[in-house]
């Protein structure tokens, strides 16, 4: 049992955290003619209900992540991982007329925070991302970017879009596995020490 408890302590629980805020800022929607020669004037029309007030001001979502992990393998690492997605409240369908772009820009200004260590990254629905440094033990990472997404209908004909912009979060880590203190050791060579004497006694007791 002693030899159990003592292999027991190269297990290891680890728990890591972390929270994000992304703000969409300066938002700005227009619609681009393609076909300048076709007497069509750029249109959009939303589904019922839609509307493009959303893009007027600039709006934020975020929120908490957390992982835990229990690894008894022998390995030299432990490795967690953990995903979190946010809605930012924007959902849109509607249709286009023929030879229109639909181009949204917006400031996207990201703030993780990663409590544990660890490496992380970050991406959304605009196609920007960002990394942590490797074994980054804590602290906030501040980044902002321009960021621009387009709906283009370059055919003949009206056509529908939906378009649904959300963010993801994942944090990936690998923690080294703790070293056993000296007494972990010797309670270790104790209970081995003790394995030959307690077979003799069973030895003598079966006589």
């Amino acid at each position: 049992m002693r030899t159990l408890a003592a292999a027991l302590l190269l297990a290891c629980s680890a728990a890591h955290a972390g929270s994000f805020t992304v703000t969409m800022a300066d938002p700005k929607l227009s619609l681009v003619d393609l076909d300048a020669s076709d007497a069509t004037s750029p249109t959009l029309t939303l589904s019922p209900g839609e509307s493009l007030a959303p893009w007027n001001t600039s709006f934020s979502f975020g929120g908490e992540f957390w992982t835990d992990y229990d690894h008894i393998t022998p390995s030299p690492l432990l490795h967690l991982s953990g995903t979190l997605d946010a809605h930012s409240g924007i959902d849109w369908s509607g249709a286009m007329v023929y030879d229109t772009q639909l181009l949204l820009t917006a400031t996207d200004d990201e703030r993780l925070l990663i409590m544990g260590g660890g490496g992380g990254i970050t991406g959304h629905g605009f196609s920007s991302y960002f990394e942590l440094p490797p074994y980054f033990h804590g602290g906030t990472t501040h980044v902002v970017d321009p960021v621009g997404f387009f709906l283009r209908n370059d055919s003949d004909e009206a056509t529908t879009f939906s378009l649904d912009m959300g963010f993801s979060t994942q944090t990936i880590t690998d923690l080294a596995r703790p070293v056993p203190e000296p007494s972990s050791y010797l309670m270790m060579l104790g209970g081995l020490a003790l394995l030959p004497l307690a077979r003799r006694k069973l030895k003598a007791g079966s006589r």
